[in-house]
C-alpha cells in the first residue's frame, strides 16, 4: 500500500541518510523554558534549562513610508509573567531598547516603525528565565509577510530564489546583534555564473547595526538569483526582503535566509491545480556537483499514486529550478515533498508559489523545513501569528511517520491558558499523508495556537495575503525542541 511504501522510498533516495523518527514526549507549553539552539536549525522553541532565551528577527521596513512598517510580537505560553528586553538595530543611529513584560498566556507587540527611523530595522528579544516565542510581521504595499525569528546568529546564510526581473527588488538585510564588528563575504549565483563582487568581499557589518545589500545593483533582470553570505569574522543574522514586480509574479516576502545547508528539505504544502504555479529552486553553493532526489509524497487520502524515482543534478555554485508539474500523472490537491542528498552534500531548497485569481497573481517563497542535526522531528508546533478570520486561514499538516496519527489544535488565551478547541480535537491524519485543517472556529482565531500530534509532523500555516486581498502566503509554524 502507498502509505507503507513512501517512507521506505524516502529513506532509499537519501542513501544512508536515515530520518530517525523516535517517539518523543509532547512538550507542554506551560512548562517550556527556552534557551539557544546549539546548532543551526530552523526557528524552534528551544531546549529547557536556559537562564535566558534570545530571538533574532530578520527585519521590517521602518522608514515611515506609506503602507510600510512592521511589528515584533512576543508570546508568553506559560503561566507566569515573562520579562526581558527588546533591542532594535538600525542602519544609522544607536540601538533602541524597550522593556518586555508579558502576562501569562498573553502577547506584547512592538511597532518598530514607531520606535526608529531606518530603511529596515532588525530586532532581538532577550527573555529572562527562558520561555516565550517571538515572530515578526512586515508590511509593504505589495503585501505582508510573517516570519519566525531565529534562535541564534550564524556564520553562514543562504538564499535560493531571489528575483530582480522587471520591477522586482531583492535586498539582503544583514544585522549584527553582537558588540564586535563582523566581516562577511557575499557570493551570487546568476545566469552568468558565480559572481563574487569585489565590494561585497570583506564587507563590514558593525556591531549592533544593520546593513542592506541591494542585489539588483549587482545583477538585475534575473528570475532566479541565489546568494550565500559567509562571515569570516563574527556572526550575523540575514533576512531577505523580496518584492515581486513582474506581470506573472506579485507580492512581498521578508523572511530569514537559511542558516545552514541541509541533506533533507521537507515541504508540507505543495498546492497543485490550474490556479497555481509551484516551483522549487535548488541551490548548491558547494565546489562540487550534487545529486538531489526529489520525492513527491503525502497525497490526500484516496489518491492512488506512487511517485517515480527522480534525480536532479545541481552543478557546483549553481541553482536549478525544478518543476513538479513536469512529473506525470500527479493528482491535483496538496502534495508534500522532500529533497534529499547524500551525507555531506547539503544544499538549500526554496519553494516559490504563485496563485492567480481573476488574473491577479500572488507570489510567496518558503524554505523547506529541516530535521535537526540529530534527525529529531517535532510532534508539537506553535503558531504565533495567524489570522483573525478568513476562509483562507489553514494549517497543512504532513505525517512523517508510517503510523496513523491524531492531531489536536489548542488555543492560548490570556483568560484561560492553553485550551483545546473542541471542533479541532482528535483529527485523523493517516500514515505518510497530508491534511488541510480549516481554521474558522472563532475559538481558534486571533490567538496563538499549539498543534499537537501523536506522531512526528511538519506544519505549515496558510494565511490570507491581507484581510481584503486575494491570494495566500505559506509560513512554517515553529517546532518545539526536545
Amino acid at each position: 500500500m502507498i502509505v507503507r511504501r513512501i517512507p521506505m522510498l524516502v529513506l532509499s533516495v537519501v542513501a544512508v541518510v536515515a530520518l530517525v523518527l523516535t517517539a518523543r514526549t509532547t512538550v507542554e507549553p506551560t512548562q517550556a523554558v527556552f534557551s539557544n539552539v546549539a546548532a543551526p536549525w530552523m526557528p524552534a522553541a528551544p531546549l529547557p534549562g536556559g537562564l535566558t532565551s534570545t530571538w533574532f528577527c530578520p527585519g521590517v521596513p521602518a522608514a515611515g513610508e506609506d503602507e510600510t512598517g512592521g511589528v515584533v510580537r512576543v508570546f508568553n505560553t506559560g503561566d507566569a509573567e515573562m520579562g526581558g528586553r527588546l533591542t532594535v538595530l538600525t542602519v544609522e543611529g544607536d540601538p533602541v531598547t524597550q522593556p518586555v513584560t508579558v502576562a501569562p498566556y498573553a502577547t506584547q507587540e512592538f511597532d518598530l516603525d514607531a520606535l526608529v527611523d531606518s530603511p529596515y530595522a532588525a530586532a532581538f528579544v532577550e527573555i529572562d528565565g527562558g520561555g516565550g516565542l517571538v515572530e515578526q510581521l512586515a508590511k509593504h504595499p505589495a503585501g505582508f509577510s510573517v516570519a519566525a525569528c531565529a534562535n541564534a546568529p550564524s556564520s553562514e546564510w543562504y538564499v535560493a530564489a531571489g528575483d530582480t526581473l522587471d520591477d522586482s527588488s531583492d535586498l539582503l538585510v544583514l544585522s549584527n546583534p553582537n558588540d564586535d564588528d563582523a566581516i562577511v563575504d557575499i557570493e551570487l549565483s546568476t545566469s552568468a555564473g558565480v559572481r563574487q563582487p569585489q565590494n561585497l568581499q570583506n564587507y563590514p557589518v558593525p556591531g549592533r547595526s544593520v546593513r542592506i545589500v541591494n542585489v539588483n545593483g549587482v545583477r538585475a533582470d534575473e528570475t532566479e538569483v541565489a546568494a550565500s553570505v559567509e562571515a569570516t569574522r563574527g556572526t550575523v543574522v540575514v533576512g531577505r526582503a523580496q518584492v515581486f514586480g513582474q506581470e506573472a509574479r506579485r507580492g512581498y516576502v521578508m523572511s530569514l535566509a537559511a542558516p545552514t545547508l541541509g541533506e533533507q528539505w521537507w515541504f508540507a504544502n505543495g498546492p497543485r491545480g490550474e490556479d497555481y504555479d509551484v516551483k522549487y529552486t535548488l541551490y548548491n553553493p558547494n565546489d562540487f556537483d550534487v545529486e538531489v532526489t526529489p520525492v513527491l509524497l503525502g497525497f490526500l487520502p484516496g489518491a492512488d499514486y506512487v511517485p517515480p524515482d527522480l534525480t536532479v543534478t545541481v552543478p557546483d555554485g549553481e541553482r536549478v529550478v525544478w518543476d513538479p508539474n513536469e512529473v506525470p500523472d500527479v493528482p491535483d490537491g496538496v502534495v508534500s515533498a522532500v529533497f534529499g542528498t547524500l551525507p555531506g552534500e547539503g544544499i538549500v531548497v526554496e519553494r516559490v508559489v504563485t496563485r492567480t485569481i481573476d488574473g491577479v497573481p500572488t507570489t510567496s517563497t518558503t524554505f523547506g523545513a529541516l530535521p535537526r542535526s540529530d534527525n529529531y522531528l517535532a510532534n508539537t508546533w506553535y503558531v504565533g501569528i495567524g489570522a483573525e478570520g478568513s476562509a483562507q486561514y489553514q494549517l497543512v499538516v504532513y505525517n512523517a511517520n508510517a503510523t496513523d496519527a491524531t492531531v489536536t489544535i489548542q488555543a492560548v488565551r490570556p483568560a484561560g491558558g492553553v485550551e483545546t478547541v473542541p471542533s479541532l480535537e482528535a483529527i485523523d491524519l493517516p500514515a505518510s499523508q497530508v491534511i488541510t485543517i480549516q481554521i474558522d472556529d472563532p475559538a481558534a482565531l486571533g490567538v496563538p495556537l499549539v498543534v499537537r500530534s501523536t506522531t512526528q509532523v511538519f506544519v505549515e500555516r496558510v494565511l490570507p495575503r491581507e484581510p481584503d486581498a486575494q491570494g495566500r502566503v505559506s509560513v512554517w509554524a515553529v517546532p518545539a525542541n526536545a
